[in-house]
């Protein structure tokens, strides 16, 4: 699960928090280093809406999740040189469906539905593992989010590209071959953007984030 909290000058707090939607996805390697100088992946994920989708601001809470589903391709190459130490290199591109928001402030509630869009993203992994029960990771990701059309309560709205950044760490712990204990902690820079609603323009500014979560992974 995940939570949003958001804050604005003089204006009531919100919350978005909840269960996120699940994702299936399936991975092919290609090339392994054994027999060439790199590990090489192709996969595919896709993440299915099920769940209820509300954004809540102006002191309304809502849900984590958003109405669309989305598909992602992606590649990676990577090395592993000896038993502790591994980088990888992924590129992805993600296609988002159309969906639909129920969007509520403090005046009012509506359905925001939003036309397709497609991202793009360049990640960077370096893992460090001193012996087999534990290991750390460390990432930087490039997210170039694509334009985004939608139609408010009657009204179009467009917000601009933009290019958004993610730093993580992530540390596991095996508790046995197919239990893992994971603790994650992420700092995001976002790019500051435009937003077009009607004929009115208006600019996001100073986006940040800082999340960090608990959580098990469960190997079959």
């Amino acid at each position: 699960g995940y939570s949003l909290d958001t804050k604005e000058a003089n204006r009531p707090d919100s919350t978005n928090d909840g269960l996120s939607n699940p994702y299936v996805g399936a991975n092919f390697r290609l090339l392994n280093q054994a027999d060439a100088p790199v590990n090489l992946d192709f996969g595919i994920l896709a993440r299915v809406q099920v769940l209820e989708a509300e954004l809540g601001e102006e002191g309304k809470d809502g849900t984590f999740n958003r109405g669309n589903h989305s598909i992602e391709l992606n590649t990676s190459i990577g090395h592993k040189w000896n038993e502790a130490n591994e980088w990888r290199l992924t590129a992805a591109a993600i296609y988002n469906e159309d969906g639909e928001t129920k969007f509520k402030d403090a005046d009012e509630s509506y359905d925001l539905e939003t036309d397709n869009s497609l991202d793009f993203s360049l990640t960077a992994e370096y893992q460090y593992r001193p012996v087999k029960e534990f290991m750390m990771i460390g990432a930087v990701k490039a997210l170039r989010v694509g334009e985004v059309d939608s139609d408010a309560n009657g009204t179009d709205v467009t917000a601009d590209a933009h290019l958004d950044m993610d730093f993580t760490f992530v540390a596991k712990y095996l508790v046995t071959d197919t239990f893992i204990f994971r603790f994650n902690y992420e700092i995001s820079r976002l790019e500051e953007y435009d937003i077009k609603t009607g004929g009115t323009k208006s600019k996001l500014k100073e986006r940040q984030a800082n999340l960090y979560g608990f959580g098990v992974d469960i190997l079959f």
